[in-house]
C-alpha cells in the first residue's frame, strides 16, 4: 500500500505544472515598474480575473473560481510574470488596452483594462491591503 501511495504521489508531481507548485519567495519577489497601471479584468469559464496594478509593479488579486470561492490578495509584477498568492501567471503581453497572461501552459487569457473595478473585486480594490 506504502509503495502504491509513493508511486502516485510521483506521478502527481512529475505531471504537475511548474508554476503551480508551491514557490516559498513567490510573494518576496522584488517588482518591476508596470508600464500600463490600471484596472485588468477578464471573465473566464466559470469565473472572473481582475487584478490592480500600479506603476511600481505591486498590486492586488481579485478572483472568482468556478465553485464560487473569491479569492483576494497581494500581486507582484516581476517583469514578465505577475506573481499571485494563488499562483504565478506568464505575462504574455501588456498593452494599454489588454493584459494577456497564461497560467500553467493553459490557453492564454485577455484581461482588458477597465475603467472601474467589477462589483465583487470593489470594495477590496478601493481599501487596499
Amino acid at each position: 500500500m506504502r509503495v502504491l501511495m509513493l508511486c502516485a504521489a510521483v506521478m502527481l508531481a512529475a505531471c504537475t505544472p511548474v508554476s503551480m507548485l508551491p514557490e516559498a519567495d513567490r510573494m518576496n519577489a522584488v517588482p518591476n515598474p508596470f508600464p500600463y497601471p490600471g484596472i485588468y479584468s477578464a471573465t473566464t469559464k466559470g469565473g472572473i480575473m481582475s487584478y490592480q496594478l500600479s506603476a511600481d509593479g505591486r498590486g492586488l488579486s481579485c478572483t472568482r473560481a468556478i465553485n464560487g470561492r473569491m479569492a483576494f490578495g497581494d500581486a507582484i509584477y516581476d517583469g514578465s510574470r505577475l506573481r499571485t498568492e494563488d499562483g504565478i501567471l506568464n505575462v504574455i503581453r501588456a498593452t494599454h488596452d489588454e493584459l494577456i497572461v497564461e497560467w500553467a501552459g493553459i490557453k492564454p487569457v485577455t484581461l482588458h483594462r477597465m475603467a472601474e473595478a467589477p462589483t465583487t473585486c470593489r470594495d477590496f480594490f478601493a481599501k487596499g491591503r
